[in-house]
């Protein structure tokens, strides 16, 4: 499916959907995969850091911890990487947190996803 790109960024790759897609793109030994990740407490980083421990074994896996909101750490990423494809999965998630800190909600899922673009 990606056979002509170099390379594969993944945002929110810690998370459940994004460790396995991660893991499935690296089962092709053609593509290289970089994962961005923040480790928002949103659930633990113990359980993140177990979603990415096959990735992080591969030497086709790039990770950053870096915040979608910070548009110099994205650019940093995108600077040091020949990105030809990304898969944007990261997002504050969770319906009650969202009523209780929409402001925090509104920068991540919305100013976050700017800055990818």
């Amino acid at each position: 499916m990606f056979k002509n790109h170099d390379c594969i960024l993944i945002t929110g790759v810690a998370g459940f959907i994004g460790s396995n897609l991660a893991d499935y793109l690296l089962s092709d030994a053609s593509l290289n995969v970089v994962g961005i990740d923040n480790f928002d407490d949103n659930y633990s980083a113990e359980i993140k850091k177990e979603n990415l421990h096959n990735a992080m074994m591969n030497p086709r896996f790039k990770f950053y911890q870096a915040d979608i909101r910070n548009p110099n750490e994205i650019e940093n990423v995108f600077r040091k990487n020949k990105i030809e494809t990304v898969i944007h999965l990261a997002a504050k998630v969770g319906v009650r947190t969202s009523m209780n800190q929409p402001i925090e909600y509104l920068n991540t899922n919305e100013l976050g996803t700017a800055n990818i673009l």
